[in-house]
């Protein structure tokens, strides 16, 4: 009798862990590293990138407006579909931005996209404050998009 709780326990904790696991995991990734542009006028420094990942497409620009007392602004704009799905698909992105020489200079992410459904347009945005320092914004030039879908 212990030996066929023990089993049936072990068999059990398997069980889990495999849907555990298998739960979490996205069915693609990519990362692409594009550059960026200033708008002097606007006082904002953006990214726009285009993302194929497994049956998902993502047009995307990442805003960052010059920090002021240590905040800005950073907003991504999207527009996603995906050509298949069973349940859903979603895109989760994160940033990483660059200096001149290649330094990461700050990192920021993921912003999870909207469910995908069907094979319908998704497109909307997101705005959210962020800690940053004038210095470090101004040395910005490259920015990688890291994509999950």
């Amino acid at each position: 009798m212990k030996t066929l709780r023990r089993l049936s326990l072990a068999l059990s904790i398997v069980v889990a862990t495999c849907l555990l696991v298998t739960t979490g995991a996205y069915a693609a990734s990519g990362i692409d590293t594009v550059g960026v542009t200033y708008d002097p006028d606007l006082n904002v420094m953006t990214s726009k990138d285009h993302l194929e990942v497994g049956d998902c497409k993502l047009d995307g620009e990442v805003q960052v407006t010059r920090p002021y007392k240590g905040l800005a602004r950073l907003t991504f704009i999207f527009s996603m579909k995906t050509s298949h799905t069973s349940n859903f698909d979603q895109w989760h992105n994160s940033w990483r931005f660059y200096g001149p020489d290649g330094t990461e200079l700050y990192r920021f992410g993921p912003i999870d996209g909207p469910r995908m459904y069907d094979d319908s347009v998704q497109a909307g945005g997101t705005t959210l404050w962020i800690h940053l320092d004038k210095a470090t914004w101004d040395q910005f030039t490259t920015v990688s998009w890291i994509s999950e879908c």
